[in-house]
């Protein structure tokens, strides 16, 4: 055989097997990241007797807290975690069986806490007193799923006064009263000509006066329902679904909800769905927006992975315009955060990068201030002056914000034990409590002195 027909040969094998091997790899991670490894306790019987419904204190009561953006009123927090923080209670059941993953946060108010979960066949919603762990009802939806990462749901809950909202993996909206979890109403976004992208319906409810407004995809690219009764209200232009949550910004005056997708940025009207304002992402457009979009100070900032990178918009002129676009910050999960000027985000994926990188950058203009790897890949909410971070191994971060170098406060190594898929599930702080989910478990810590 002549030389350049051997090189050539060789060189085919070699692409050959890259490619085999790439995709052996991808089918791996995406069809056993959603399994369940551990054993999984009995679930409890309800207490016999419902508490009065409570909604006071400081809550997390949808997907970005109670102002949403990501940030907490918790005060007084305990700034020393080199023993650790003490744990109030844990649960060890929410997900049942081998490919039964969701990563649902908590949502949370007074004296309900409502988790998603799942038992291979059926969509589980668990309620739980948030002081003692004890589960104060349970319903199950029978619901055939997808099993790649995991056939459990993705979405937070939405509380909104005395009910919650749900968003299933594949695409099912429900409405249960908050008190014992009777279901009101059911819609699907399915039946409205609607499909679930790739990896299941990720996007979590958002509550606009009278309307549930869905981040959707196919023959529309959001859905508003009316939210006593699940009548379908509008449906807005065809689009890709993604993996975001809508968020409502007010510009120039005029209510929008911007929704992140795959070749733009869209500013719809929140009571017909109409379009306002729509910015294509041009050569940054992507099919894996994940993340939320991060708001401050009239400006906003969208990342996600592949070619997709960051933008950043500014809205002063009372209408949205592209400040910049850089491939610097690729967030795959964890939301960005902005604040006083400046972006701290994760940035990377944990397969190619799995000691991570955080990184800090200018909001004016796109410049790197700092970056480090010494926070791995993972999640964060901002709490008390401070970044709290959970990394994809389900250790935990207190990060001081400074946009002139990284500091590190304290940190509490295996706050979540035994994770051996990635912990994907943010943090989640309510009265004084830090709430951590992975897979079946819920642990419970104290975070206030």
């Amino acid at each position: 055989m002549k030389k350049p027909v051997k090189i050539s040969l060789t060189i085919f094998g070699v692409l050959a097997a890259l490619l085999l091997g790439g995709y052996a790899f991808m089918y791996w991670s995406t069809h056993s990241a959603g399994d369940i490894h551990w054993k999984s306790d009995v679930i409890p019987a309800p207490v016999k007797v419902l508490p009065p419904l409570r909604l006071d204190g400081q809550g997390w009561p949808a997907w970005q807290g109670p102002m949403g953006n990501d940030h907490s009123p918790v005060t007084h927090m305990v700034k020393d975690w080199s023993k650790g923080l003490k744990k109030v209670w844990e649960v060890q059941y929410l997900c049942r069986g081998p490919k039964s993953m969701s990563y649902s946060c908590p949502a949370i108010q007074g004296n309900r806490l409502v988790v998603p979960g799942r038992d291979g066949e059926n969509d589980l919603l668990f309620c739980l007193d948030p002081e003692t762990g004890k589960l104060l009802w349970m319903r199950s939806f029978a619901l055939a799923s997808d099993d790649k990462y995991g056939q459990g749901p993705r979405a937070t809950p939405t509380f909104d006064g005395d009910k919650v909202y749900t968003f299933s993996r594949e695409g099912d909206i429900r409405c249960h009263a908050l008190f014992d979890g009777a279901l009101i109403w059911e819609a699907s976004i399915t039946n409205a000509g609607c499909t679930p992208p790739e990896w299941g319906s990720s996007g979590s409810p958002l509550v606009r006066g009278d309307r549930l407004i869905l981040h959707a995809g196919g023959s529309s690219l959001a859905l508003a329902y009316d939210k006593k009764c699940g009548a379908l209200l509008w449906k807005s232009a065809p689009g890709k679904g993604c993996y975001t949550t809508p968020v409502p910004m007010t510009i120039g005056g005029v209510e929008t909800v911007v929704l992140f997708h795959q070749k733009a940025i869209s500013f719809l009207d929140p009571a017909t769905g109409a379009p306002r304002w729509e910015l294509p992402l041009g050569p940054f457009a992507t099919d894996m927006t994940v993340t939320t979009p991060s708001l401050g100070d009239g400006r906003i900032f969208f990342s996600t992975l592949k070619s997709g990178g960051s933008t950043a918009v500014e809205t002063k002129s009372g209408r949205p315009e592209i400040l910049w676009q850089s491939n610097l910050i690729q967030c795959y999960q964890g939301n960005p955060i902005l604040l006083d000027g400046y972006v701290y985000s994760y940035s990377g994926m944990y397969f190619l990068n799995p000691k991570g990188s955080f990184k800090c950058v200018s909001m004016a203009d796109g410049r790197l201030q700092w970056e480090t790897s010494r926070v791995g890949i993972g999640t964060m909410i901002y709490a008390d002056g401070h970044f709290v971070c959970l990394d994809v191994d389900g250790n935990l971060f207190l990060v001081k914000p400074d946009a002139k170098a990284f500091r590190l406060v304290t940190e509490f190594r295996g706050a979540i034990p035994e994770v051996k898929t990635r912990a994907w599930t943010k943090p989640v702080i309510a009265d004084g409590k830090l709430f951590l989910r992975h897979g079946n478990r819920l642990i419970c810590y104290r975070l206030t002195k």
